[in-house]
């Protein structure tokens, strides 16, 4: 866990601590008149100017009065509370986040400068934990475990259900949900070596996990005899390493699957390599898995696209759209990568968001015969998650964030998925839960 209770609809994976409002009374019109003020100057002056998925934008001097209301609100460090009769200390965090959960969407936050420089480093894959994730309220079972992380060399995977922690021989702790295993862990500092007691298939194990700073990795492959994976335990930036494994011993001879986990760090690179290594076993045909990928970054989706988009001699193609209040930006493959693939399958869920829909978006609009895989939920609803907005992120002058909702995100074809997800009625197939890979391999069968 990297000391934050993962929420499945943020697509940086952070969801940071926030704090408690105290800057506004809403029973007092004074109150609600000041900050009606202080957010009509921040809304003039926050004008839409693209990005998205929590592309950063750095602004310039218009920008700066908006950001010296949180440099003021911190030098002065009180206000008059007219309930109490008293001054009432007050921070930066108070009113960013009486900006945000007063008034402001679901998606928006503020980060403090702390904040903001451990978003900025989980962006380029620099963690600090031991790499397991969590939906949120859905229990100790582990939703994912993060690439090249120490939980991923000592094989935890997902699945798995952490019952007890300890350290060094000392007391147990019994987990109950997800909070109980996040505050365990972050009560140890770097280089603790956590034990933990799991349960995988109805039988428990015991396993040892340091906590340690790593580089994420986000794609691995897999084919009938082999697995390709993005490793390094020493710390630095994970490399390419093949190994024997039967873990998919039930694919076809000519198809490949790759599961790409989010659109953060070294994802596209990693894309790259492991489709090269594709080539390289001569496998022809393609099982993308976007299963409980929330999203992440636009540079790292449009870069990720192009392997998959071909141009037929243009330079670019659009691969998303942005519709906000001034008009329109389309975010466009950047190079000509694109690796030949004859056919191609790919896999989503409730859990499928953001950014890994509009790659869905692209493969449907793109790539001739494209099958598109949905696995139900508990429910029996298959849908993706269904989140087609953008949030922008102002960067401001005491270092840290807004991140705001500032426009809706279309597919190249027009398409709009938001509150509605990938379904049967924009070609999807439906598949039973844990069915994803199989039903994929049969549309694969069947293909040219």
């Amino acid at each position: 866990m990297n000391e934050k209770n993962e929420n499945m609809i943020e697509e940086t994976k952070n969801d940071l601590p926030e704090g408690e409002v105290v800057c506004v009374n809403k029973k007092k019109k004074t109150s609600k008149k000041v900050l009606a003020i202080l957010l009509g100057v921040l809304f003039f002056l926050l004008s839409f100017a693209g990005g998205f998925l929590t592309n950063y934008l750095i602004r310039g001097k218009e920008a700066n009065v908006a950001y010296d209301l949180v440099a003021i609100m911190q030098k002065v460090g009180y206000i008059y509370d007219p309930t109490t009769g008293e001054n009432r200390k007050i921070t930066d965090k108070d009113v960013g986040d009486a900006l945000v959960k007063g008034l402001l969407d679901d998606y928006a936050k503020y980060y403090t400068a702390e904040e903001y420089a451990e978003v900025t480093a989980n962006s380029k894959g620099n963690y600090r934990g031991i790499g397991v994730s969590f939906y949120k309220d859905a229990g100790t079972e582990i939703s994912q475990v993060v690439g090249n992380s120490p939980a991923y060399h000592a094989g935890l995977k997902a699945g798995d259900k952490l019952l007890s922690g300890s350290v060094d021989g000392g007391e147990t702790v019994i987990f109950n949900d997800e909070k109980d295993i996040i505050n365990f862990i972050g009560e140890y500092e770097t280089d603790a070596e956590l034990t933990f007691t799991y349960e995988r298939k109805g039988v428990q194990n015991t396993v040892n996990v340091k906590k340690k700073s790593y580089v994420a990795s986000y794609v691995t492959y897999y084919d009938n005899q082999n697995i390709y994976e993005f490793v390094n335990k020493d710390g630095g930036a994970p490399q390419g390493q093949e190994r024997e494994s039967l873990e998919m011993s039930d694919l076809d001879d000519d198809v490949a699957y790759i599961k790409l986990d989010s659109f953060e760090g070294g994802a596209a690179w990693q894309m790259g390599k492991a489709l090269d290594y594709m080539k390289e076993r001569d496998k022809t045909k393609l099982i993308l898995d976007l299963r409980g990928n929330g999203g992440g970054y636009m540079d790292v989706l449009t870069d990720t696209a192009s392997y998959f988009i071909n141009n037929g001699g243009k330079k670019k193609s659009a691969v998303a759209i942005a519709v906000g209040k001034t008009g329109e930006q389309t975010f466009y493959t950047d190079n000509n990568r694109y690796k030949s693939i004859s056919s191609i399958a790919v896999i989503g869920d409730k859990n499928t968001a953001s950014a890994s829909e509009c790659l869905i978006g692209a493969l449907k609009t793109y790539v001739d015969g494209v099958k598109i895989v949905v696995e139900k939920d508990n429910e029996g609803v298959a849908r993706t998650f269904g989140k087609g907005i953008m949030q922008t992120t102002y960067i401001l002058i005491t270092g840290g964030a807004f991140k705001l909702t500032t426009a809706k995100i279309v597919w190249p074809d027009r398409t709009c998925i938001h509150g509605v997800g990938v379904t049967k009625a924009l070609g999807a197939i439906e598949a039973t839960k844990g069915e994803g890979v199989d039903v994929a391999l049969d549309e694969l069968k069947n293909a040219v």
